[in-house]
């Protein structure tokens, strides 16, 4: 008999605050905090049932799990922004706060050290070693520990390409033509946009683009953002996530 699985994520609450300044490139943000971390137990569901067995007897039985899943992280949250006019020790003359923040939050694997290089993740490239911007698919689920048979891979939650429009990220456009593979971060699918990019030096940035006015997601309740990045849970260490943001 089939066992039918839904993934659950792990999710964390972050609150990040974010002073506007003049540089053009994402940067990391003023403050970033954890507010609360949980993850869904999955012996909730207590001992095995018990289903009385009688010789002679053929019995059907329809059966439902939950399991969470090993590949993903889901982060959520509100961003705080203000513009200022301030000097280098952010002694301040005026402030503006943005009251509906747009642009972009980044989760990089690695830390970025060159904006212009970033790139949309092509999934079926041929993963030439020697060239740049060699991550595909079957690379990134080897480094993240993924078999070919889990249903919570990467081609399996990234299944479409990004479809919105432009994204500026420091000097560079993502457009629809780069086909970057793009998901949405909730149940529903139709709001919290992510996609994947990746940097030359082969950095994995995993982004979430700003819902300015807030949009209804997870446990009912309005945020700015929800964030999945890929982790290798089969093991017990954690994986650092550099964080970046970009308000437009």
């Amino acid at each position: 008999m089939k066992t039918e699985r839904v993934l659950v994520v792990t999710l964390v609450l972050l609150q990040l605050m974010f002073i506007v300044g003049v540089a053009a490139d994402p940067s990391g943000p003023d403050t970033v905090s954890t507010v609360n971390s949980t993850t869904r137990n999955d012996a909730v569901g207590g001992p095995g049932g018990i289903i009385p067995a009688q010789a002679g007897n053929n019995t059907m039985l329809s059966i439902f799990d939950n399991s969470s899943t090993t590949v993903w992280q889901g982060y959520y949250g509100n961003v705080s922004s203000r513009i200022l006019l301030a000097n280098a020790d952010n002694a301040s003359v005026y402030e503006w706060t943005t009251a509906n923040p747009s642009g972009e939050i980044y989760a990089a694997n690695g830390t970025v050290v060159d904006w212009d290089t970033v790139r949309c993740v092509n999934l079926t490239n041929i993963g030439d070693d020697t060239v740049e911007f060699n991550e595909n698919e079957t690379k990134l689920e080897e480094f993240f520990n993924i078999t070919g048979d889990q249903n919570d891979g990467i081609a399996e939650t990234f299944l479409r390409n990004y479809t919105g429009p432009d994204i500026l990220i420091g000097q560079t456009t993502i457009s629809t033509s780069d086909h970057c593979p793009q998901t949405f971060a909730e149940a529903d699918g139709s709001d919290f946009t992510n996609i994947m990019l990746t940097t030359d030096n082969r950095t994995i940035v995993f982004t979430a683009i700003l819902e300015p006015l807030g949009a209804q997601g997870f446990a009912d309740q309005q945020w700015h953002f929800q964030l999945m990045v890929a982790e290798d849970g089969k093991v017990a260490t954690t994986t650092d996530y550099y964080f970046y943001i970009e308000i437009e």
